[in-house]
This record gives structure tokens, C-alpha cells and sequence, in this order.
């Protein structure tokens, strides 16, 4: 699969081509919103500690990662979203604040290619769900939770 910088838009009908990212990237994660957007980290390695502002018309580097990511998930808004996981399985979790990027609560368990979801107009509580635990072709039907103000927890439905 090729890098790409390219954007587009959607309108709740049809999609549009935006201006380009300044990076060409995948395998990233994202939060927030149309016009106020945030990509954050993927390949190629080099933009695996960078994370990247929308304003809904142009992009602009913004904070660094403090670990390198890509196949990992991420949730929240501009000014404060939260990232976890990577292809190396780790259970880091991360947290910026519209500047840079911090560590948070660990992950109850490491893994990457999960997806993550959660407000994206404020605050850092989300979910991250499914992915896999190792390189193998067994995939994860756990959830974790996070709060802002409380210790993440696995959530299981049986």
C-alpha cells in the first residue's frame, strides 16, 4: 500500500479533495473533527513519532509522540486526544493536550491494529477496541475503557 498526502472531505453526500497533508502517511490513527482534525503518527517510520493539526482547510505539524506508532488507536479532539498501542504490542498510552503529547495509564493489554473511539469535542475518555496481541492471526474481542479520572478497565460481554 502506498504513503499518500492526500485529503478529502465529506460533505454528507459526496466527498471533495482538501488541500494535502504536509506528510505523506497510513497505518495512523485519528481524532477530532472535520475542521479541527488530528493525525497522529504511522508509516513510513519517519512520521512514526509525528502528529499532524487540521483547521478544515490546511495541515500543520504539531506535537511529538513520545513513542513511535503506527497500527495503533487513537480518539478524542485536537486539544485533547489520547493514543495507544503499536505494532510491537505496547501497552503505552498517551495523551495530548492540543501542544504535546504525555504518558498515561498503561493499557490492560498491549496490542495494534485496534480502533479507537470517543468524544470529539472534548476530553480523553474513550474506548479502544479489538486488534491483535501478537503477529499471529488471532484477533481480540476486548474492549478497554478509558477515563480521564480513572484507572483504565477491561470491559467483556459474555
Amino acid at each position: 500500500m502506498a504513503n499518500t498526502s492526500k485529503t478529502e472531505e465529506y460533505n454528507g453526500t459526496s466527498w471533495s479533495t482538501a488541500n494535502d497533508m504536509t506528510a505523506h502517511k497510513r497505518d495512523g490513527a485519528a481524532a477530532g473533527t472535520q475542521t479541527a482534525g488530528l493525525a497522529i503518527g504511522g508509516n513510513p517510520t519517519s512520521q512514526r513519532t509525528v502528529s499532524h493539526e487540521y483547521d478544515g482547510t490546511n495541515w500543520s505539524v504539531s506535537g511529538t509522540l513520545t513513542t513511535a506508532r503506527h497500527q495503533h488507536a487513537g480518539w478524542g479532539s485536537q486539544t485533547a486526544a489520547a493514543t495507544t498501542g503499536n505494532s510491537s504490542y505496547v501497552t503505552s498510552t498517551e495523551t495530548y493536550d492540543g501542544t504535546s503529547w504525555s504518558a498515561a495509564d498503561t493499557s490492560p493489554e498491549g496490542k495494534s491494529y485496534s480502533q479507537g473511539c470517543g468524544q470529539a469535542t472534548g476530553g480523553t475518555d474513550g474506548l479502544n477496541h479489538g486488534g491483535q496481541k501478537t503477529n499471529s492471526s488471532t484477533y481480540l474481542t476486548s474492549t478497554a475503557k478509558y477515563a480521564s479520572a480513572v484507572t483504565a478497565r477491561t470491559v467483556t460481554d459474555s
